[in-house]
């Protein structure tokens, strides 16, 4: 992004839990000023948005398959997972296994789940521009849980 468009400011994320309860009604979400809202028809294509006729083309190995779109399928009980005090449950975890563990049980899933779609399918979950978004917040509350006990857990738990 700071290569190909110039962009210059800092990663964007959204701030999830202050939309868990209300996923359809997210400024994210909005086909003006957001990266448009929830798919339609059969193949549940997104019907507005600045994405609404991006046309994908990786398959499931990655390489260049069919053609397809955007697809969502909003799932409101899913992101209802995404609520702060599933955050600070995971926050205040004590190691690192056990905050990767609950991460990936509530805030991790629940973004994946919400929007539904394309964003449930591993492979082709960044296809979807909200993506980015989601994985944007999942890493700043690595950080988040990180900045509790600098420096001790900036490498607890590296590979």
């Amino acid at each position: 992004i700071q290569d190909v468009c110039g962009y210059t400011g800092s990663l964007p994320y959204w701030n999830e839990p202050a939309d868990a309860g209300a996923l359809s009604e997210s400024i994210v979400l909005d086909p003006e000023t957001g990266f448009g809202g929830n798919g339609g028809g059969s193949a549940r294509c997104i019907t507005d948005g600045p994405f609404v006729n991006v046309t994908l083309h990786i398959n499931q190995d990655l390489e260049a398959g069919d053609e397809y779109c955007i697809y969502r399928a909003f799932n409101e009980r899913s992101f209802n997972n995404a609520v702060q005090t599933n955050v600070d449950t995971c926050l205040a975890k004590s190691t690192f296994n056990d905050a990767w563990n609950c991460i990936e049980g509530a805030p991790h899933s629940s973004g994946h789940g919400g929007i539904n779609g394309l964003m449930i399918d591993v492979a082709l979950s960044p296809g979807d521009p909200i993506f980015w978004l989601h994985h944007g917040y999942i890493d700043k509350l690595w950080w988040d849980w990180e900045a509790l006990k600098v420096p001790a857990r900036l490498t607890e738990g590296a590979y």
